[in-house]
């Protein structure tokens, strides 16, 4: 994921899955830094004997990287092909979306879109929050706080204790988005967005 962060100049959007936490999406603006490190990973990866193949996901081209075995039938021959996917990207309208598994990528790309907007990235719920801060900023980070306590609660027994503490405050807690807008020596100015429920 480094490696096409450094490409990123703009707006960019980065998540984990919860259940498998190497599993991310990465979405940004297209742009030449990032065509270049697409190119060397691919030619890295066929060079490493991996496939590099165009397939469809959702109507949209993708480029998947998979490394693909042989696995005996019943009878022990060895016949059936079986592909891991190492990695999946794909371009939509200027946005570039990549991903280190297929099932989180199709879960993006399941997203309810507007008619008007079919072969556009879907915007998630939370992104009408995002007028609420000050632009130009350092970025977002974004917590969908009830799946990420629930994760945290399986981790810590430390944070269960925690959450038994604050747990009149918690059961209201929906969302948590901060935003940063720059740092002095002595300062770091930001605003942090809370969404409650009744």
């Amino acid at each position: 994921v480094q490696a096409f962060l450094h490409t990123v100049t703009k707006d960019f959007a980065l998540g984990f899955n919860l259940d498998q936490m190497a599993d991310w999406l990465l979405v940004s603006q297209q742009n030449e830094a990032l065509a270049g490190v697409l190119q060397r990973v691919y030619t890295s990866a066929q060079q490493a004997g991996i496939g590099v193949s165009t397939l469809m996901m959702n109507d949209h081209p993708a480029t998947a990287l998979a490394r693909l075995t042989l696995s005996p039938d019943l009878a022990g021959a060895q016949t059936a092909v079986t592909a891991q996917v190492l990695g999946l990207q794909m371009q939509i309208n200027d946005m570039n979306v990549m991903s280190s598994s297929a099932d989180l990528m199709a879960s993006v790309l399941k997203q309810k879109q507007p008619e008007q907007a079919q072969h556009a990235l879907p915007l998630p719920s939370w992104a009408q929050d995002l007028s609420l801060f000050q632009t130009p900023n350092e970025g977002y980070i974004h917590l969908q706080w009830p799946q990420l306590q629930s994760e945290l609660s399986q981790r810590s027994a430390r944070f269960r204790l925690w959450q038994t503490t604050a747990k009149p405050v918690l059961r209201h807690l929906q969302t948590i988005t901060l935003s940063s807008y720059g740092s002095s020596r002595d300062l770091q100015t930001g605003r942090v967005f809370v969404r409650l429920s009744n």
